[in-house]
């Protein structure tokens, strides 16, 4: 296919470019949602990240929506690791594991499969982690789609802790932080 170069001074009358317009793969559009609210999430199982969504519409059935997470996490200061999965609803529906964003290794019977994992041998006071993870999504579907995201701490049950540290107080530098979703809804 030969390049083009059309020199916006050469544009003229009304001008627009529809979603459908656009060739497959190209990023039609985009929407950031950030959380820097800092969480002590006390758990025995699977527990959503309270006030951590996004949500996009997509322009069309055929289209994906790319899922890219960045969090910042902690483990209670004696715990092992920290597991997180992908949570998404369709239109007004209810959230769901999205089981295709998790490992689905059956190497052990008990592995709980999950979108990431971090971990420390021991958390101590001031272990943290930045950890990210993207997934592509096809939901076949113009409703709005949502995505959150649930954590757990399985070995030992205790605190997941997010944007801080398992010590947390008025120190300047003890850091918070910031989290966030980015969706992009891909031409298909």
């Amino acid at each position: 296919m030969p390049l083009s170069k059309i020199k916006a001074n050469s544009l003229t009358g009304a001008f627009s470019l529809s979603a459908a317009d656009m060739p497959t793969g190209s990023v039609l559009q985009v929407v950031e949602t950030s959380m820097d609210n800092r969480l002590d999430l006390d758990n025995n199982d699977w527990i959503q990240v309270t006030g951590f969504e996004a949500a996009l519409t997509p322009s069309s059935t055929s289209s994906k929506i790319l899922v890219m997470c960045n969090i910042n996490i902690a483990g209670h200061t004696t715990g092992y690791t920290v597991g997180a999965r992908l949570y998404h609803k369709s239109g007004s529906g209810s959230y769901a594991h999205l089981v295709d964003a998790s490992s689905s290794d059956t190497t052990y019977s008990s592995d709980q499969g999950c979108w990431f994992a971090c971990g420390a041998h021991s958390w101590a006071n001031y272990g943290r982690e930045q950890a990210s993870a993207s997934y592509l999504h096809s939901p076949s579907s113009t409703d709005a789609q949502s995505y959150t995201l649930y954590v757990d701490d399985s070995r030992d049950n205790e605190s997941v802790y997010v944007n801080r540290y398992h010590y947390q107080s008025n120190l300047n530098y003890l850091y918070t932080t910031r989290s966030n979703f980015v969706l992009m809804e891909i031409a298909g």
